[in-house]
């Protein structure tokens, strides 16, 4: 058995169909890869890149499947890629699973960070750890979804409605904080141009702010109530204050990022402790438990049962307002997306049953 291999698909199609033409495996031997994955092209319905379904099926598939190669896992790594599904589900393992996407986004599953995570597994043919790090990864990526797809909303809020969300769920008032409030006292503490009054005034405005969290109190709670009295010294002790707040999120547990942030700068550079908090604002967002969930564009095909789980909003005919409103933050064209490809492969002979869950991967 194989771990993985990589297969670099062009536009000459009978190249891939020859390159995979092995014939028959000798008896005894098992040509089953562990992972396949297809990705770094462009995908559209029915389509990636120059390979349409016919294409994929007479010059990868069929190919492939005659010589006795097939996939535990195969991620098909790019946008719209459940649309695919009849024509690579043939290359699925027995109890195998596919990973497909029902509308774009723009980060990829299987990222150079990831492959180096599940090396160890994939150097062991551990298939049920490939299996729970691959679902891991899938999670991840659907709570930066929700972040994502909540953050401009989020920002929009007036302190009011701000309150009514935090009376209504009060432990998230520290992850508002961080998506509300944060950046203007990362903007107003990196300005050097600022005299001391100025800065003064930008501060004070933040710290009167009723849904300010309380570790951002805290960061402002030595700030004086006269302009006159705030000095040097205590612009320093509110900068260090807040060096250690990103620090906080950015190496405790409870944040989910636990970054090596040795020897960050608060500001400057890509690596700074700023930067990396900016970068990673969906994913502490989603961590409002109150905010709705974006239904994951991720899909899982269970070849046993010839189902596909995905997010139960997503099956609705019609997308409920609210599911579709989140997903067209994401992409704009992702409601009608869904629609067209869910209504091509459902009750096909690859999927039979659509194993709906609220909430899937969330």
């Amino acid at each position: 058995m194989f771990s993985a291999f990589q297969l670099i698909l062009t536009d000459n199609h009978a190249r891939a169909r020859n390159a995979l033409t092995l014939g028959a495996p000798p008896p005894a031997t098992d040509r089953t890869v562990d992972m396949v994955v297809l990705n770094q092209g462009h995908g559209d319905i029915g389509r990636f890149e120059s390979w349409d379904a016919g294409a994929l099926d007479a010059n990868l598939v069929a190919p492939m499947v005659a010589s006795g190669i097939r996939a535990n896992i195969l991620i098909l790594d790019f946008c719209l890629s459940a649309s695919l599904l009849p024509a690579m589900a043939p290359l699925c393992a027995p109890g195998g699973m596919i990973v497909s996407a029902l509308y774009s986004v723009s980060d990829v599953v299987m990222t150079s960070a990831f492959w180096s995570e599940i090396k160890p597994n994939l150097d062991m043919g551990n298939i049920g750890g490939l299996r729970g790090q691959v679902m891991d990864r899938l999670r991840r990526m659907a709570a930066e979804l929700t972040g994502f797809a909540n953050l401009r909303t989020v920002q929009g809020w007036t302190e009011a409605e701000t309150m009514k969300e935090i009376n209504a769920n009060p432990n998230d008032r520290e992850f508002l904080s961080i998506a509300r409030y944060l950046p203007s006292l990362a903007l107003s503490l990196s300005n050097a141009t600022l005299t001391l009054p100025q800065l003064y005034a930008q501060l004070k405005a933040v710290k009167d702010k009723p849904a300010l969290g309380f570790a951002e109190q805290q960061i402002l709670a030595a700030l004086p109530n006269a302009a006159a009295a705030f000095d040097a010294a205590e612009r320093s002790g509110i900068e260090t204050q807040f060096s250690e707040r990103l620090y906080e999120i950015l190496t405790l547990p409870k944040y989910g990022l636990q970054e090596n942030v040795a020897g960050a700068p608060t500001f400057e550079g890509d690596g700074s402790l700023w930067q990396r908090v900016l970068r990673a604002r969906p994913q502490l967002l989603a961590l409002a438990t109150g905010l709705p969930r974006c239904p994951t564009p991720f899909t899982v095909w269970n070849e046993s049962r010839r189902a596909l789980s995905l997010d139960a909003a997503l099956a609705l005919d019609p997308i409920p307002a609210t599911a579709a409103s989140l997903i067209r933050e994401i992409e704009w064209q992702a409601p009608e997306d869904v629609e067209t490809i869910l209504s091509r492969i459902t009750n096909t002979a690859a999927v039979s049953l659509l194993d709906q869950q609220l909430d899937y991967l969330q």
